[in-house]
């Protein structure tokens, strides 16, 4: 039985593979796009400055410098018009920058695009060229040591391909980075892409890069400093809901022992409640009211009033303002000891 060989893969079907498929609502609208006219065209990249090939793998490479360049032909040039670009690329140096550069004729080159890519290495950008060129520079990091790339593949798109992918991901990167405080993200605000969508394209494009370097606090952790932000803010609420409500806190004790009356009345005031009462109780008619209460210490949170005889009640003019009570019966209350564990605690 004959084995017949499989034909090799195109260039369209490797970096197809590479890349991380998308959202299955993306997928749906790049099946839409790819049906637009457009032209796919063949890239030939070079290594032109600072880059060595690993043995072992045709993919992998070694940067030499801080900003090492393929230079990428194309069959009669670049021409002027949008152009869809798609790559993997892992790098394994710490550097997420990329970049398409133009050459001029005196050596210098001038900057076309930065490029980004997902968590994952997938690059899909879009560009634009105003003028013919012979050659463009792709610079795929900005640090030296290994990294992986994918064959370049591009495509000559439509202008209408290129707004739709453009408007796409500017309303992606609107939400994403919502929160951001950094300059760019006014450009991504919806009377500004409005008005410009290019700006607010490149301007996506840099938060993007900022966030794989780990560069925006607020483009990776916003969720949680939100959450924090929340979670302080009820319990502020709370604990100014509680100062705001009054309490009133009535405690008996007993006008015979003059010396917890005093250790009762500094544990009060020590206290964060702002409404007591202390009643104080006669179990003889040999102790004073008038000297027993001239004598113990003053707090304008604490009002004292007295029984007369064993019986009797406080004024009601002390009871009108509370809204609830709770009565605590102080015994023989040593001085320098703390307050009942059933006293109402410190607010």
């Amino acid at each position: 039985m004959l084995k017949m060989d499989r034909p090799a893969p195109t260039t369209f079907t490797l970096v197809k593979q590479q890349l991380l498929p998308p959202h299955w609502v993306e997928a749906g609208l790049e099946w839409l796009l790819e049906r637009l006219p457009r032209r796919r065209i063949p890239i030939i990249a070079r290594p032109a400055k600072d880059i060595k090939s690993m043995p072992g793998g045709a993919d992998s490479w070694l940067s030499e410098g801080s900003a090492p360049t393929f230079e990428c032909h194309v069959e009669g040039g670049w021409p002027a018009g949008w152009y869809y670009l798609e790559a993997a690329l892992i790098r394994h140096n710490g550097s997420r920058e990329a970049e398409l550069r133009r050459p001029a004729d005196d050596g210098t080159t001038t900057l076309i695009t930065p490029v980004s890519s997902n968590l994952r290495g997938s690059i899909r950008e879009v560009f634009y060229l105003a003028r013919d060129v012979e050659t463009l520079h792709w610079v795929p990091t900005r640090s030296r040591g290994i990294f992986s790339q994918s064959p370049l593949l591009a495509h000559r798109i439509s202008a209408l391909e290129s707004f739709l992918r453009r408007a796409h991901r500017v309303a992606l990167d609107s939400w994403r980075f919502r929160q951001t405080t950094h300059a760019a993200g006014r450009a991504l605000r919806w009377r500004a892409a409005i008005r410009d969508l290019r700006a607010a394209y490149l301007a996506g494009t840099q938060l993007r890069l900022r966030r794989l370097s780990g560069l925006d606090y607020h483009a990776v952790r916003v969720k949680q400093a939100l959450r924090e932000r929340k979670r302080f803010a009820k319990a502020r609420n709370v604990l100014s809901a509680i100062a705001k409500t009054r309490f009133l806190v009535i405690v008996i004790v007993d006008t015979t022992a003059p010396d917890a009356a005093h250790a009762l009345m500094n544990s009060l005031i020590a206290q964060h409640h702002t409404a007591w009462t202390v009643l104080g109780v006669p179990t003889s008619g040999s102790v004073s009211l008038e000297s027993w209460q001239n004598a113990l210490p003053k707090d304008p949170r604490i009002t004292v009033e007295s029984m007369r005889g064993g019986t009797g009640r406080p004024s009601v003019p002390t009871l009108s303002p509370a809204s609830s009570a709770r009565v605590t019966s102080i015994g023989q209350h040593v001085a320098g000891s703390r307050l009942p564990h059933d006293m109402h605690p410190p607010v």
